[in-house]
């Protein structure tokens, strides 16, 4: 049985080839994850589909994450599209521009529960939904953090499948290597999945962006395992035939902690820019800078993959559809 989805996104994204860039002997193409919606793109979009799935409108969504995430303002962005109140617990972050930004827009869209402390949003989150149950209507649904539960790594299976139908069209060669951040490990965990499912050999190399243990190798492979397991018991995926090999952790690119930029980072952002494509400091430029760096280095392979998981456009609430067009 395939589980329910909602098609919010715009798929397939662009794949697009980088050739203005120094990239040293490495041939780069971008998957551009910022356009999967003209609402509001990134890698949370693939996620928000399955994530979203089924709920009727009214019914309240909880999830948590830093002021300035993107998975907090995209459940917010197409949760009120769907009609779904969201309720964002909410930790600090460090205050770049872009953070700010963010937490500016999800401020106008969603219920915020702000806590002093990271440690404090299971807490936090726990105090919410039983609020909510103790108000009547409908119960609410939880969300993981970074939408990284399976459902949410569901649609990056669906990304990988995705990448392995682009590389059959021709749209570029089978990548050697695909690099994405390592935060919640949906992203890196259904990439893999789906990858693999597809018969490709690529390398995943996750940036770690986040505190260990918050992420890690196993920590990702077990996520994919969960989501294969659950592939399986619904007949999707065949019970034998691929290993879930090939995940590389990459450190060495966090700086000072989640959110804070690295000079690496800020380089990465300036030469991205000269080819058009935007990146923000906590995720995308840590990520393209370990990217960058091992290409000149000669270690990426010759084909490399980087998908612009992050949507950098600025955008408005007034933007933001009421609702969306009944598919």
């Amino acid at each position: 049985m395939t589980p329910p989805r909602i098609p919010i996104g715009a798929f397939p994204t662009p794949v697009e080839e980088v050739s203005a860039l120094d990239t040293g002997a490495s041939c780069l193409f971008v998957k551009r994850e910022d356009l999967a919606s003209a609402v509001y793109g990134g890698n949370k979009v693939r996620k928000l589909e399955y994530l979203l799935a089924g709920l009727e409108p009214g019914r309240p969504v909880v999830t948590v994450g830093a002021s300035g995430s993107h998975h907090l303002l995209a459940t917010a962005i197409h949760g009120r599209t769907l009609g779904l109140p969201v309720h964002a617990v909410v930790s600090p972050q460090h205050p770049t521009l872009h953070a700010r930004r963010n937490a500016e827009r999800l401020a106008a869209l969603a219920t915020l529960h702000p806590v002093g402390s990271r440690a404090a949003l299971p807490w936090q989150t726990a105090r919410v939904v039983a609020a909510l149950r103790r108000g009547g209507g409908p119960p609410p649904r939880v969300v993981a953090p970074g939408g990284s539960e399976i459902a949410g790594v569901v649609g990056w299976v669906d990304g990988g499948l995705e990448i392995a139908a682009q590389v059959a069209a021709g749209a570029l060669p089978a990548p050697d290597t695909v690099w994405v951040a390592l935060g919640s490990m949906g992203t890196a965990a259904g990439l893999l999945l789906g990858l693999r499912l597809a018969g490709l050999a690529t390398r995943v190399r996750a940036v770690r962006v986040v505190e260990w243990p918050l992420a890690s190798g196993v920590g990702a492979r077990a996520l994919a395992r969960r989501t294969l397991a659950y592939l399986r018991g619904r007949g999707l995926v065949p019970p034998e035939g691929f290993r879930l090999d090939g995940l590389e952790v990459v450190e060495g690119y966090l700086g000072r902690g989640y959110g804070h930029p690295t000079p690496e980072g800020n380089a990465a952002e300036r030469v991205a820019g000269t080819a058009g494509l935007g990146l923000e400091p906590t995720y995308t430029a840590k990520t393209f800078a370990a990217c960058l760096a091992a290409c000149r280095a000669g270690t990426a392979g010759r084909t490399v993959l980087f998908p612009t998981t992050a949507d950098t456009r600025a955008a408005s609430e007034d933007q933001v559809p009421s609702r969306y067009d009944s598919p």
